[in-house]
């Protein structure tokens, strides 16, 4: 959070109390405010995209979990798709192994996920301004993770046509 001025606002029971109170910069931190704005920003959107594809990669798995009982060559498509974008067990075992070794396969919405988190931690290590390498970083998790999430979306619709 950066400095400013907040209202916290605490309900218990149906009561809410309302406080203002101001946020300040450590006077130990040397940081432009530009900087900071920069780093808050960026780790922030970060972070938001991380839980977006952790909750893509949660309701993947449930909808594969749905799906199970069902075959025809629609489902069969969509829980392979699915196993792609959220592998589990043996496939989700081999898919790590392949990321370690040569033949890369395409990230699952878990691994876009840490990727995006990763990111945004490196971040958090100091008071300072985002470094080139951080940056880049940050842009090469946010672009791995668009096609996969854009691949969700098309997977998630059609599982929709199929539950018509």
């Amino acid at each position: 959070m950066p400095p400013g001025r907040y209202t916290v606002r605490l309900t218990v029971d149906g009561a809410a109390k309302t406080q203002p109170i101001v946020v300040s910069l450590d006077p130990r931190v040397r940081i432009a405010p530009v900087a900071l704005a920069q780093l808050n920003t960026l780790s922030t959107t970060l972070y938001w995209e991380a839980v977006a594809a952790h909750h893509a990669f949660n309701d993947a798995k449930a909808l594969a979990a749905t799906l199970a009982g069902r075959s025809g060559p629609g489902a069969d498509t969509v829980k392979s798709e699915l196993e792609a974008l959220a592998p589990t067990g043996l496939q989700r075992n081999i898919r790590v192994l392949r990321r370690r070794g040569a033949g890369a396969a395409t990230p699952s919405l878990e691994a876009v996920s840490n990727a995006l988190q990763a990111a945004a931690m490196a971040m958090q290590a100091a008071e300072t301004a985002p470094t080139a390498a951080q940056v880049a970083a940050a842009a090469a998790a946010q672009a791995q993770a668009r096609p996969v999430l854009a691949q969700w979306a098309a997977v998630k619709a059609k599982a929709a046509t199929l539950a018509r």
